[in-house]
């Protein structure tokens, strides 16, 4: 007799848009569980992350009927997990117990059971989370056949159970078969079937959302009965039993025990490298297939990490380190509010990118700045405000932060001295969410994949490559050498163009942009940098003084020692907002129109944003040209390619004229004024 372990886990990112999550509900969730709930003896396995089921319990009556009616005829086993969906080896130990525990106690009073197995998001693997794992009463967790071939695992060895062990506490582990996840539901449901008879016992746990959600699915899976023909062939086929986990660990002693590395699935790793050695990596795999084939392709060269994202995108690093340093604060604080916040500030979506939007979709972005922001304002009540100067990103390199009841300023010393943080701290909004342009590998895709169309039957999958950029796309691959900060400094052509600032290609003359910057001074609200660099190869000394008032805040620029004709000084700011056809830019008073546009012999400029019902003013001690631009990237999603406004770009040009002092004040007051 052969078993078929199947399950599947869904997720939302949390309070994620409310159209999103109705359609996951209508074209995947309910039709996936009014299809299975008419085969009682179909059993399988269910994951949700918290927040979702909970929603679903509450406004989703339909849905939540069928899950406790088969949940009680025992058709269902739950599996927990991280409350708020984190990637365990991302958040401390005690975060990891709680969201765990958090998640297992909704379960148990929804449908009676205490989960004795966990989804592990994105089948991230790291041994530190084993004795959390067992803490919580866990038993069991899931991860790729993948993770054992990179231990030296072979196919055959991978279908049942083992046992892993972290300072002597234990977890059975379930090597998911890649071969079942990439045929259900693509491959004709009897290759699917075929294929689960031919293993000793068959695991395919895989996202609910591949039943009806991916592109072409909807139609696949239900409308042209691929489900209701699937799971009728697997219960018509006498030699293959459906079971689920904790019935199997029960019955069935563990094959062994397995050291597994610190690991995802492959695709993971690729996309946490760079493109250079993302590219590299799947010419090397290549090459090695022709000679080993694609799995030991792949498990010889294993791939990076799912850390390497924090490394490869600096603003999840930023996400993901606030979130810590708040988090180093639970204990103290006691507040079931506060740690609520933090917890939902480790939701994993936001702190990388693969096939779906992820990092790159600013509203998600906002979301976890929401959190951080209300976690913070609490703490700061608590702590008081001022001045905080520390290694929060853990580079080596020292941020600094000015805080006060209106404002939350992180500046980065490391990447120019510039402004990587400013939250509006009462509407929960960082005007700073912004993201750099980077080269990805997908960029570079030429196929004409756009038709849904295969050799032989069945659907793409999401891993598959997408149509062709687009020309609209194709104008918008541009990519960044510095960070899109605010308060950052170029030294350029007195002649560039607007086109060469928006393409970033222009010369830049001097090294400011990207160098460190030392703090020279501070006090309660202030703080002076200071970089002694270069321009055009000539020493030149920058200094920096930021003050955070009520409402407002003041910057000083000294530029001392060398010049150079023909030169201009450009302070570059670039700022997110939640709707950007929606503000009202007034430059001087007047009404700006375009997004995109120079504007000359400047003083003043305004920005009224309806969403945060403020107006915010900048305003310069001296005349200048001003360069606006709308900021987008061209991004990978479950749909394609997609254009995303990550904010706007306002550089104040001056003539290159050292000694140069100059002095800025940025100012909010209530109302769209």
């Amino acid at each position: 007799m052969n078993t078929f372990l199947f399950g599947i886990h869904c997720h939302q990112p949390v309070d994620n848009f409310d159209d999103a999550v109705r359609e996951s509900i209508e074209r995947a969730y309910l039709p996936l569980f009014q299809t299975l709930s008419r085969f009682e003896d179909f059993r399988f396995s269910v994951h949700f992350s918290g927040w979702l089921l909970e929603k679903i319990a509450s406004e989703v009556p339909e849905l939540f009927s069928l899950m406790e009616t088969m949940s009680r005829r025992k058709q269902i086993e739950w599996l927990g997990g991280g409350y708020y969906e984190p990637i365990l080896a991302s958040i401390p130990s005690a975060d990891r117990r709680g969201q765990l525990n958090k998640l297992s106690d909704l379960i148990e009073r929804l449908f009676s059971q205490r989960p004795r197995g966990v989804w592990l998001t994105e089948r991230v693997w790291s041994d530190e989370i084993i004795p959390d794992l067992a803490a919580c009463g866990i038993e069991y967790t899931l991860v790729d056949d993948y993770h054992f071939w990179r231990a030296g695992f072979e196919s055959e060895a991978c279908e049942g159970y083992y046992i892993s062990e972290c300072g002597g506490e234990t977890i059975k582990l379930f090597p998911i078969s890649k071969a079942l996840r990439y045929k259900l539901p693509f491959s004709p449901h009897q290759e699917a079937v075929e294929a689960i008879a031919s293993m000793r016992t068959a695991v395919c746990f895989d996202d609910g959302e591949k039943f009806g959600l991916w592109p072409h699915t909807h139609e696949w899976v239900y409308e042209k009965g691929w489900l209701e023909s699937f799971v009728s062939a697997v219960m018509g086929t006498h030699r293959i039993q459906t079971t689920q986990f904790s019935t199997y660990i029960d019955l069935y002693p563990a094959l062994g025990l397995a050291y597994l590395p610190n690991t995802s699935y492959y695709e993971m790793g690729n996309w946490s490298y760079g493109p250079k050695r993302s590219a590299m990596s799947e010419e090397a795999k290549n090459i090695l297939a022709g000679r080993f084939g694609e799995r030991y392709a792949q498990s010889l060269l294993g791939g990076g990490t799912w850390k390497n994202f924090l490394v490869k995108y600096p603003e999840a690093n930023h996400i993901h380190k606030r979130m810590i340093m708040l988090s180093q604060s639970m204990k103290a604080m006691d507040s079931d509010a506060y740690r609520e916040w933090v917890y939902k500030a480790q939701t994993n979506d936001v702190l990388w990118h693969g096939v779906f939007g992820g990092l790159y979709l600013p509203n998600l972005r906002d979301n976890a700045y929401r959190y951080l922001i209300e976690a913070q304002a609490m703490l700061c009540r608590a702590d008081g405000y001022g001045i905080r100067i520390g290694d929060i990103d853990k580079d080596g390199y020292d941020e600094i932060v000015l805080c006060n009841p209106s404002l939350y300023l992180v500046l980065n010393t490391r990447e120019g001295g510039m402004i990587v943080e400013l939250d509006r701290m009462e509407q929960k909004f960082n005007l700073q969410n912004t993201l750099s342009r980077r080269q990805e590998l997908y960029h570079g895709a030429t196929a004409d994949q756009g038709q849904n169309d295969q050799e032989g039957e069945g659907i793409r999958t999401i891993h598959q490559p997408h149509a062709p950029l687009s020309p609209e796309a194709e104008e918008a691959l541009q990519f960044d050498f510095y960070r899109r900060g605010s308060f950052v400094d170029h030294f350029c052509e007195s002649d560039i163009t607007p086109a060469q600032l928006k393409r970033c290609d222009y010369q830049e003359h001097g090294d400011f942009a990207v160098s460190p910057f030392w703090v020279m001074e501070e006090g309660g609200n202030w703080v002076i940098l200071k970089r002694s660099g270069s321009v055009a190869g000539s020493a030149v000394s920058l200094q920096k003084n930021y003050r955070a008032e009520s409402d407002a805040l003041y910057v000083s620029l000294s530029i001392e020692h060398a010049t150079r004709p023909d030169l201009l000084y450009l302070c570059e700011m670039n700022l997110h907002f939640a709707n950007l056809n929606d503000v009202v830019i007034r430059a001087d008073g007047e009404i700006v129109q375009e997004r995109e546009i120079t504007l000359y012999a400047l003083r003043r400029l305004t920005i009224a944003d309806p969403y945060l019902n403020e107006t915010m003013q900048i305003e310069w001690n001296r005349e200048c040209t001003v360069f606006l631009h709308p900021v987008s990237t061209v991004s990978q999603s479950e749909q394609g390619i997609e254009l995303s406004v990550q904010g706007l770009m306002i550089a104040f040009a001056f003539a290159y004229e050292p000694p140069m002092h100059l002095d800025a004040s940025i100012r909010w007051s209530k109302g769209v004024l």
